[in-house]
């Protein structure tokens, strides 16, 4: 059973910005490949990387 502790909302809110961060990097890193592969594939993963939080800044870097 899992203790309760009132830090632990903290925690599991910064592991998840975390989590989010790392997979908006690599799906930013996926970025060229998959638009050498296919547009509508690459538009599509634009807009999960934005839905996810990630910036046009974060989106560019790859350019």
């Amino acid at each position: 059973m899992k203790s309760v502790s009132a830090e632990r909302p903290a925690v599991d809110s910064i592991l998840a910005a975390e989590r989010r961060d790392t997979l908006i990097a690599y799906l930013t890193y996926a970025l060229k490949d998959v638009r050498t592969l296919d547009v509508k594939a690459y538009q599509l993963l634009e807009l999960t990387i934005e839905s996810l939080g990630g910036g046009d800044d974060d989106v560019m870097q790859t350019h």
